[in-house]
């Protein structure tokens, strides 16, 4: 009696076995090809509903969506050209950000081409103050693999601080200054310095210059169509604003508006001026002096950030490493900034979500 209830029991198991194992695939194949590789979504949205946002656990988490070997996690930040994502490298085991371009664009055969220019163009870049370009793909549709900073970005402090002090400021500019340094020297313009391109590290305080999809450099023909402004308003030059060709002296402009903004405080801008000699667009707001915002400040700072922003960019420093000098006044008492550093990075620690 015992041995046939032992042999009805593995029987049991035996065709229970395939069973489970035929139900499974079929609960695979849902979101999966009949080879049974991840099913490439057709929108953002539908990645949107598929990503990992670490709300879940792992008994709970919908399935993942696949950039090639890069699993997507949470989305870090979107515009109107492309998507960035957290993802994990399932080959080496890390974290890396993937910027994903935008399904509409995916077919658009020149602005794919611009999207894979920026790519090889960043890539050539290697410098400690500048993300890092690890890989490419297009699967689902073309994306870009960066290394992950967990930090966020300057402008998310800024809004957590108010402002930042002029120590901490220097922290920041100073790592961006060697960044555009670097890239001039290698011939190429970023053509969109602002406060979203510049990413924190949480664990040191690093910054570094990131997005260069509107880059260009000195051997290349202008890629803009007639009459099209590409950058982010506020941080535009005159000259650019009004059509021109971005240029070194454009990016120090840009700088010179991060710096202005991270001494100055947000609400920084003035418009319409009827005392204006210079007509300005609405990408390039005349600001207010640096002096009447912070009159604490020293005034070597004042001076190059004042000068950085001259609507003329003959009456600018003749280049980034001039601007570096003379905001950090290499002639007068030196500043406390590796303290200022060591506040700044508490502060990003304390103050930004953790992307964990």
């Amino acid at each position: 009696m015992e041995l046939h209830f032992i042999l009805a029991i593995a029987l049991s198991i035996v065709a229970v076995v395939p069973l489970a194992f035929a139900l499974r695939g079929i609960a695979r194949t849902q979101h999966a090809g009949a080879d049974g590789s991840w099913t490439t979504p057709d929108s953002e949205r539908q990645v949107e509903r598929l990503v990992w946002h670490r709300t879940y656990n792992d008994r709970e988490r919908p399935p993942a969506v696949r950039c090639g070997r890069y699993r997507l996690l949470e989305r870090l930040g979107a515009g109107g050209m492309a998507t960035v994502y957290h993802a994990e490298d399932e080959l080496l085991h890390r974290d890396v950000a993937v910027k994903l371009i935008a399904k509409r664009f995916a077919a658009n055969l020149e602005f794919v081409e611009r999207f894979h220019h920026e790519g090889r163009l960043w890539a050539n870049l290697t410098h400690a103050n500048i993300v890092s370009i690890l890989d490419a793909g297009y699967t689902p549709w073309d994306f870009l693999v960066m290394e992950l900073m967990d930090g966020g970005d300057v402008r998310t402090v800024l809004h957590c601080r108010g402002r930042l002090s002029p120590g901490q400021t220097i922290h920041v500019v100073s790592q961006i200054c060697d960044a555009l340094t670097f890239a001039h020297q290698q011939g190429v313009v970023h053509g969109d310095v602002s406060l979203s391109n510049i990413l924190l590290r949480r664990s040191d305080g690093t910054a570094k210059l990131a997005d260069f999809g509107l880059a260009s450099s000195g051997a290349e023909v202008d890629r803009r169509n007639p009459g099209e402004i590409m950058g982010t308003p506020g941080y535009l030059a005159p000259e650019v604003a009004w059509g021109g060709q971005p240029t070194p002296q454009s990016d120090l402009y840009g700088l010179g508006v991060v710096a202005y903004r991270l001494l100055g405080g947000a609400a920084t801008a003035q418009t319409g001026d009827p005392r204006a000699t210079t007509p300005l667009p609405t990408a390039a707001p005349r600001l207010l002096p640096l002096a009447q915002l912070r009159p604490d400040l020293p005034r070597h700072m004042v001076m190059a950030v004042q000068q950085a922003v001259a609507l003329e960019p003959d009456s600018r420093q003749e280049s980034v490493a001039e601007f570096h000098a003379q905001l950090i006044g290499r002639h007068e008492r030196p500043l406390p900034v590796q303290l200022a550093a060591t506040r700044l990075r508490k502060a990003v620690r304390q103050e930004l979500p953790r992307a964990a």
